[in-house]
């Protein structure tokens, strides 16, 4: 069904090209068996890389899960799901645990990720009842966005542990950024102190090319030494997967 979603591009700034890949306004459907569900498009901040600029806002609270949430009801290949936005985990309580009320009621639904900053940039927004509502959804698994060491600080550490201590699954996701974090050193620190915490590092990102950052992007070559390198310095468990987005959607694994 998948193939033959035919949608022209609205955007220049779509370095994905996820608008190609989009039914409906909150769902990109680029895999035939899972989705992304725009559950908002706030943030907790909003990064100079972000591939969906042209779609978030930095003020308007807006909701439009529920159509997508139809969407994937009527859609039996989908089992596996991906909360995103902006960040999901700025909806307000009742609105984070009707989404997940919905998608449990879903039987071809498998899996539910959750792609968030809510621990580095938010750590507060990890309360009790959080907690609560994230434990009933069904094979739940939580990707927190860190790239630099600055954002693995103390309170970002304690609602780390706060949510590990609950058994939740956490891996982590980072964008490789020129002078940031592109060098051995700093990357063995970060993904050894979140394995050392519990937090598998999943993926490491080639910052995609937009029109206004590109200064920041690390040339593939170099983005493949330093993987390389981290190999022969630390524990396989603490390399992510690097992840080379190119117009062709071509993954490179290093």
């Amino acid at each position: 069904m998948i193939n033959e979603i035919k949608i022209k591009r609205t955007s220049k700034n779509d370095p994905l090209e996820e608008d190609l890949y989009t039914p409906i306004k909150s769902i990109t459907h680029k895999y035939k068996n899972r989705v992304l569900l725009l559950a908002t498009l706030k943030c907790h901040t909003y990064c100079d890389f972000c591939t969906r600029e042209r779609k978030v806002h930095k003020s308007s609270y807006k909701t439009f899960y529920d159509e997508g949430l139809d969407y994937i009801e009527k859609n039996k290949e989908i089992n596996d799901v991906i909360l995103s936005g902006g960040d999901p985990l700025t909806l307000k309580d009742n609105d984070i645990e009707r989404i997940i009320d919905r998608l449990n009621n879903i039987d071809h639904v498998k899996i539910v990720r959750i792609h968030t900053k809510i621990c580095s940039h938010y750590p507060n927004r990890v309360t009790d009842k959080l907690i609560e509502i994230l434990s009933k959804c069904k094979n739940l698994f939580i990707n927190i966005h860190v790239s630099d060491l600055s954002e693995l600080h103390d309170e970002a550490i304690l609602a780390i542990r706060k949510l590990r201590s609950k058994g939740f699954n956490i891996g982590s996701q980072s964008v490789l950024q020129r002078s940031v974090n592109d060098n051995e050193d700093h990357l063995e620190a970060l993904f050894n102190n979140l394995l050392f915490e519990g937090v598998k590092p999943y993926y490491i990102y080639q910052m995609d090319k937009t029109d206004k950052y590109d200064k920041y992007i690390v040339e593939e070559k170099r983005a493949i030494e330093i993987i390389k390198n981290l190999r022969k310095r630390m524990s396989g468990m603490a390399v992510p997967r690097l992840i080379l987005d190119t117009n062709k959607y071509k993954e490179i694994l290093a």
